[in-house]
């Protein structure tokens, strides 16, 4: 009996072991397609949106968990929004099957070999099972371009047209500060970005349905201060 047990606990030792290796081999590449997912998303919107203001992204200082944050709480979001669509449609569907007869039977007929329709049912059948290969290829050559189409759709065609987006909003809504050089020139217009030696602004001329607009880039070296416009500040609650 206790060799029993001992070869028991052997074995699912083995079975564990074996199954924590199959985990850790499975999650590696679904975590690198998810780096890589967040990162691309991230990526997108960044540029999109520092591209618009002026100011080169690659001069921001921008590290790589930065791109894979933004773009990660991005896609975190739609896929909290896509799981409570599919939590509010199963609802739905319990609520629906409440509402059914469990005793309720459906009528059942037999066609008879001799009918039209028996013969069409069986010709299907015979063309179906002929097919079935290349019916079950153009199937999986649909949910790939399908799922390629939405991947893209939601990652990087979304948070191109959203960078594009929050640079028109962050022009439209921003406020001019006040940069004095050291040569006693004077530039108004909204700091953008910043780099390690070169200042990002944008200088609005013209607001109405279209925004006319300037970009600068001034040397910080050449910078003796700034100062920003007034602001309000309310107690909170």
């Amino acid at each position: 009996m206790d060799a029993q047990e001992n070869t028991n606990a052997a074995v699912s030792k083995t079975r564990a072991a074996w199954l924590w290796k199959a985990v850790k081999l499975e999650s590696l590449p679904i975590m690198v397609l998810l780096f890589a997912l967040f990162y691309s998303n991230g990526y997108a919107y960044l540029e999109t949106y520092y591209g618009g203001l002026g100011a080169p992204i690659n001069r921001l200082g921008f590290d790589t968990y930065q791109f894979v944050v933004f773009g990660g709480m991005d896609m975190l979001v739609k896929f909290s929004a896509l799981l409570i669509t599919c939590s509010a449609v199963a609802s739905l569907v319990c609520l629906m099957s409440f509402t059914e007869d469990p005793d309720r039977v459906l009528p059942t007929t037999t066609l008879a070999p001799t009918t039209a329709r028996y013969r069409w049912v069986q010709r299907m059948g015979k063309n179906y099972t002929r097919a079935k290969p290349l019916i079950l290829g153009t199937f999986l050559l649909t949910f790939l371009a399908i799922a390629t189409w939405a991947l893209w759709t939601l990652t990087f065609s979304q948070s191109i047209e959203r960078g594009k987006l929050r640079a028109y909003e962050e022009i439209r809504d921003c406020k001019p500060e006040t940069v004095q050089l050291k040569n006693l020139d004077r530039i108004t217009g909204c700091i953008v970005g910043e780099s390690d030696d070169m200042l990002y602004l944008v200088e609005k001329h013209k607001e109405s349905a279209e925004i006319m607009y300037e970009k600068r880039q001034v040397s910080k070296d050449s910078i003796k201060s700034t100062n920003g416009p007034q602001l309000t500040l309310k107690k909170p609650g």
